[in-house]
């Protein structure tokens, strides 16, 4: 299963911040099984990011973890916090079958980039 989610009405206070997005969705999407989730420390990538439509174009630090959780569910998840806004986007399996796909799942998620408009 894939999930993208764009949660609003953040306000302007720093938290949460990019890692605690992608923290927060990954143990959602692992705690679905009824256990609870084991989170890799935070990392990060940088993804395209088309600012005002294409009018600028820049690279953006996305944080990235890896999850499991009891039931053989695995996954990778990636969190965006920008202003009053965040991005969510998670990849996760369950019956052990992570491995199978995660190269197309992973790939998936690096290929996604952010549209931001001001």
């Amino acid at each position: 299963m894939v999930t993208l989610d764009q949660p609003s009405g953040l306000g302007t206070g720093p938290t949460p911040d990019s890692d605690q997005v992608a923290t927060d969705y990954a143990k959602r999407a692992a705690s679905v099984g009824g256990g609870t989730p084991a989170v890799d420390p935070v990392g990060s990538r940088m993804l395209d990011n088309d600012v005002n439509d294409s009018g600028l174009q820049v690279r953006s630090k996305v944080a990235t973890v890896h999850f499991t959780a009891t039931g053989d569910i695995e996954g990778q998840g990636y969190g965006y916090r920008g202003g009053d806004f965040a991005l969510a986007a998670v990849a996760v399996c369950g019956g052990g079958e992570y491995a199978e796909h995660a190269t197309e799942m992973e790939s998936f998620l690096a290929g996604l980039g952010l549209v931001t408009t001001y």
